[in-house]
């Protein structure tokens, strides 16, 4: 009986030791697709916060300008072009898996026939793994 019981102990030990390796689920870095749903037509140029920690990104096709500023807890990005619903910008991340972190905040809303502000309600940019 006790050599059974050993059996089992180097069985279950040899399992575990099997299923001990990369589960996939620690950090992985990628591309997180942001996606603008505007409320208006003939938008021109939108500046953006997004929170999380970003590696660098590139414009959307849409975009015919851009450029952003990373800071330590957040990144500011200017897009300008004929802005409409769908992708403004991809972030390289350093985890995707981490994808609740990150938040995009539209602070100002420009129209492009004549540059005047808009208000920003009603604006959304939500973020999604390419």
């Amino acid at each position: 009986m006790r050599a059974l019981r050993s059996l089992a102990l180097v069985a279950a030990t040899l399992l575990v030791a099997g299923c001990s390796g990369d589960s996939g689920t620690g950090p992985q870095a990628g591309v997180l697709r942001l996606t603008l749903n505007t409320p208006n037509s003939g938008d021109g140029a939108l500046l953006f916060r997004i929170t999380g920690d970003v590696d660098s990104i590139a414009k959307g096709v849409m975009v015919q300008d851009g450029s952003y500023t990373v800071a330590d807890t957040f990144t500011r990005i200017v897009v300008a072009g004929d802005l409409t619903d769908g992708p403004v910008a991809y972030l390289y991340v350093p985890d995707i898996h981490d994808l609740s972190s990150y938040v995009a905040t539209v602070e100002q809303a420009a129209v492009k026939a004549t540059n005047a502000q808009r208000s920003v309600a009603g604006y959304t940019i939500t973020a999604a793994v390419e």
